[in-house]
């Protein structure tokens, strides 16, 4: 279970609580530090107006063998814009890195690049900074379409899921699937070269560009 200290320290006094209460930062910084929408609700609330951090492996992690699917969908759908227009930082390595295993019911809840392609596609993101998200073997990545007019740091993953147990023989919409996310040079990765040299020209406060487990 996930345990914040400055969540702690405000239960000391009520006048701790009260000034962590409305001290947005910390809020914003932790705001995918629990599998719960009510809880990711309310540290948005009362981030405001400090940026958020949306480090989705924090969030998968601490989701532990709970189906991600719902909260996934929850945040992706059209009407959470504004949760990501206050993005300073966007992360998802999928935990590639980690010895752990997703649960997962569909596509959509897989965090896959189109559903990363379609957020970019959708919404600018004037206050982003940071980005770092997965590249899947299934879907090309097209960055031409993306509006980042102040990102400094861009990180882009190649992430293979294999599926390691799914339910029935005959799937249905809410059947539950189990992935081990994985580093893997046996499949390639799409991303255009044309559409990223693109970016990268109009990009003009880029400082950082870091390619894990590409070809292109």
């Amino acid at each position: 279970r996930t345990k914040l200290g400055w969540i702690a320290l405000s239960q000391a006094n009520r006048k701790l609580r009260s000034d962590i209460e409305q001290y947005g930062k910390p809020w914003g910084l932790d705001v995918l530090a629990y599998a719960s929408k009510d809880l990711i609700s309310l540290f948005a609330k009362r981030a405001y107006p400090y940026p958020l951090s949306l480090r989705f492996d924090r969030l998968l992690l601490a989701a532990g063998s709970q189906d991600i699917t719902p909260i996934v969908d929850w945040l992706f759908q059209p009407r959470r814009d504004r949760f990501f227009i206050r993005a300073k930082e966007i992360s998802c390595s999928l935990c590639k890195d980690e010895a752990i295993q997703l649960v997962m019911d569909r596509d959509y809840g897989q965090l896959r690049s189109h559903t990363w392609q379609r957020l970019f596609n959708d919404i600018s993101f004037p206050q982003l900074q940071s980005l770092d998200v997965p590249v899947t073997s299934f879907t090309p990545l097209s960055l031409k379409t993306w509006s980042m007019s102040n990102l400094i740091s861009l990180t882009l993953h190649g992430v293979t899921l294999q599926e390691v147990h799914s339910g029935p023989s005959t799937p249905t919409r809410n059947t539950q699937r189990v992935y081990r996310p994985s580093k893997s040079w046996a499949l390639r990765r799409h991303v255009s070269f044309r559409d990223l040299m693109d970016f990268l020209r109009t990009t003009t406060t880029l400082q950082r560009l870091k390619i894990e487990d590409i070809s292109f």
